[in-house]
């Protein structure tokens, strides 16, 4: 089968790891034998300087994929949704009209994200009669509280009604679209893949015990609330580590926050980690935690746990009960820093409760 992926964002060099479970999927269906061609529109904000934005479409052969780029530069995106979703279904049609002279024409267009890539990829589907797929997982849409534009929900409505099928990465995510499109007929479940480097491996005895977080460093991870709860939980002087993995916004406060703790020692803040680096410290840790207050998924926690390693989650909707039991770890309320330290030293007080095998297991036998 001939598949054009049409993503809202897809990992490069500038960005080696940005919604890289859609690459990993591109790569997969490559290796099952499909003939994968990747439509990128890139989106720069206007901040970027201007001279970093190339002009016309580049074309890079990915090994696994032949992978055709235009960059676009957007502008408030959140003030100014319906202009920068014009900006980017136009740039997403340039590079479908290229990519079909060399590629021929698809027997698929396999869409992530409704916004822009879904809606970007129903016109397509209309204009040139593909057949449209489109996979769903936006965290925007299950957040609570989080207001969501009207621009952004009539972009779901359209796409969930104008694809073959609108696949969901979680029954909670499903639940979220049901709700924006009550008489959908077309939503199916199908959670994201986990790599197949994330296997089972023993724990390594380090003589320490570590736990490891891994996530964009935003407000909505709760990493400010990791801290607070192992400070709580551990003194400066005890044979424990706190290892976080990622980037983002709050990277300066957090760095604050563990000086102003005297951790400095005992928590370490890695920085943008890449997969093969992300595995290493899956191997190298003993637990893995991440107190988000929502998720549609949870792939970290996954990969965590195909590895064999018990974790602490909070109830962040990306779980249910045919993707949890307790033999995994714990599982505490959202923003209760005192649960969350006392999982923390549950954790280790009650060890050898927790077989890594079978973790991995059920695990990958449920995802």
């Amino acid at each position: 089968m001939k598949i054009f992926i049409i993503p809202t964002s897809y990992p490069d060099d500038e960005f080696p790891v940005k919604d890289i479970f859609i690459n990993e999927q591109a790569m997969a269906l490559s290796k099952l034998g499909h003939t994968v061609t990747v439509l990128h529109v890139k989106k720069l904000p206007s901040k970027q300087i201007v001279s970093h934005i190339k002009s016309g479409i580049q074309r890079a052969d990915d090994g696994f994929a032949i992978r055709y780029i235009k960059i676009i530069k957007t502008f408030l995106e959140d003030k100014f949704p319906l202009l920068n979703k014009n900006a980017f279904v136009n740039a997403m049609r340039e590079l479908f009209v290229e990519a079909q002279k060399v590629q021929g024409v698809p027997d698929v267009l396999y869409a992530h994200f409704s916004c822009w890539a879904g809606y970007a990829a129903t016109e397509i589907s209309k204009e040139f009669n593909i057949p449209c797929v489109t996979m769903e997982h936006s965290g925007r849409l299950v957040q609570p509280g989080q207001s969501v534009s009207k621009t952004v929900i009539n972009c779901v409505k359209k796409t969930v009604k104008e694809s073959e099928e609108f696949l969901c990465v979680s029954p909670g995510l499903r639940a979220s679209i049901r709700k924006i499109v009550p008489d959908a007929k077309n939503l199916s479940v199908i959670t994201n893949m986990i790599d197949s480097r994330f296997e089972y491996r023993p724990r390594i005895n380090k003589g320490k015990f570590v736990f490891l977080s891994i996530g964009r460093l935003v407000a909505s991870k709760r990493f400010d609330q990791l801290i607070d709860a192992f400070v709580q939980a551990f003194d400066e002087n005890e044979n424990v580590e706190l290892r976080i993995g990622g980037n983002g916004e709050l990277k300066d406060k957090l760095e604050n926050k563990i000086k102003l703790c005297n951790r400095e020692k005992q928590i370490k803040l890695l920085g943008q980690l890449n997969r093969s680096v992300t595995l290493e410290e899956y191997i190298k840790c003993d637990c893995f935690v991440l107190p988000s207050t929502w998720e549609t998924f949870g792939l970290v926690y996954r990969e965590a746990m195909a590895v064999g390693r018990p974790i602490i989650t909070t109830d962040h909707g990306g779980f249910d009960s045919n993707t949890w039991n307790d033999d995994c770890g714990y599982m505490i309320p959202v923003n209760d820093i005192s649960a969350l330290s006392d999982a923390l030293k549950a954790v280790i007080l009650n060890y050898d409760s927790f077989n890594g095998r079978d973790i991995s297991k059920f695990c990958l036998s449920t995802c």
